[in-house]
């Protein structure tokens, strides 16, 4: 597997014949780009050349808390020390949850894994049930091959997050690509049920590409490989372009190979 948890210079005119293989031939899975109305998922350079897509790194401590009683400070009987010190302690758990996680993303960009996990962990023991937590924890374990506490950290995130493209996304880069638990029709499933919610994102439309690819769909592989490299050009951003270019070359291999096995197709 090729890990992750993304200005271009010295692009190859093949790229220029990508851009047409995709304007000539249309798939009826080929998706139109509302690009006025979309926002673009922001992705973690780290993880960005796999298309695991992580939430952008919290700037305020409160985006790591689950959201406390809110009713604990306006009951009968509370006075203003209380709430005071309700305020305190709720400051003080954001504080320390800001800290793990901070610590434990470092350790991940130094792959340092296990101490990540560590961290990860212990800010879980603070607030068991904090989601952007859980998703953090289930890209390190892709990111350490243990693609099946991933899946299974993915799925129950999924069931009160249905609607979020990215652990769709990381899903079916884990059916796609994940030792033990690779699915074909679940990469697929979950990689276009991401690309409906986010279909200007280069790295979904990279992981549905791989989808593709391993469920020996070459010829949508190839023109989903395209656009996620004509948005990634579009959107200027070079960290991953090596891979998404790697992939394309990868998929094109495979075409020819199987051009060369069953001989050309006639027209």
């Amino acid at each position: 597997m090729r890990i992750s948890l993304f200005l271009l210079i010295g692009l190859v005119p093949a790229f220029s014949l990508m851009a047409q293989v995709l304007s000539e031939e249309r798939s009826e899975l080929d998706i139109t780009i509302e690009e006025t109305s979309q926002t673009d998922i922001n992705t973690n350079t780290a993880d960005s050349s796999f298309s695991l897509l992580e939430p952008e790194t919290p700037k305020d401590a409160q985006a790591l808390l689950i959201k406390l009683d809110e009713d604990s400070s306006a009951g009968t009987g509370t006075n203003k020390t209380e709430s005071a010190e309700a305020t305190s302690a709720e400051q003080v758990l954001a504080d320390k949850l800001s800290f793990l996680a901070g610590t434990a993303m470092e350790y991940s960009e130094e792959g340092e894994y296990e101490e990540a996990e560590r961290a990860y962990l212990r800010a879980l023991e603070e607030a068991p049930d904090n989601a952007a937590l859980r998703f953090r924890l289930s890209t390190l374990y892709i990111l350490m091959n243990r693609h099946a506490e991933a899946v299974s950290m993915l799925k129950e995130l999924l069931i009160t997050n249905l609607g979020d493209a990215q652990i769709h996304n990381n899903l079916a880069w884990c059916y796609a690509t994940g030792v033990g638990v690779k699915n074909k029709k679940l990469a697929l499933r979950h990689a276009r049920e991401a690309l409906l919610l986010t279909p200007s994102s280069p790295s979904v439309w990279n992981t549905l590409a791989e989808a593709y690819y391993v469920g020996g769909d070459y010829s949508n592989a190839l023109r989903s490989s395209v656009r996620a490299i004509e948005l990634l050009v579009r959107h200027k951003q070079q960290d991953p372009l090596e891979d998404f270019r790697a992939q394309y070359i990868k998929i094109q291999r495979a075409i020819e190979a199987l051009e060369l096995f069953e001989g050309p197709k006639e027209k």
